[in-house]
């Protein structure tokens, strides 16, 4: 499958290998997040090992302040070497509940219908984020 992340200012794309029917489990590991300030999740697809085909991606929630405000950290490795680099990428954007709750019925419909597209849909860049 394919994986894009781009925040506004910065992205990055990967093929990984994920078994479709593992996707639901991983929706399950996301369900209802944030449960309270302190709540993190972490999510990962595809691998980071240079031996093995394809990329991953390590998807980190977690929430700023203690009013909740919810940020996903995506590390993408493309696993792919171009002039002599492998292509990575670590960026943060900051996202609502409601937006991890539509990605995560992506998820299980993915992993039910064995196709489809999951989005995650980041907020506009706060002024203090610069």
């Amino acid at each position: 499958m394919c994986v894009s992340a781009w925040n506004g200012r910065f992205g990055g794309t990967a093929e990984i290998y994920e078994a479709i029917g593992d996707l639901e489990e991983t929706a399950a590991q996301l369900r209802g997040f944030p449960r309270s300030p302190s709540d993190r999740r972490e999510i990962t697809f595809g691998n980071f090992d240079p031996k093995c085909a394809g990329g991953g991606v390590n998807l980190r929630f977690h929430c700023i302040d203690r009013a909740g405000h919810a940020w996903v950290q995506a590390k993408i490795d493309s696993n792919y070497v171009s002039g002599g680099t492998v292509q990575t990428v670590l960026l943060a954007m900051p996202v609502e509940p409601a937006a991890i709750d539509t990605f995560v019925q992506e998820l299980c419909a993915i992993g039910a219908n064995r196709t489809g597209t999951a989005h995650l849909k980041g907020l506009d860049w706060p002024e203090s984020a610069h």
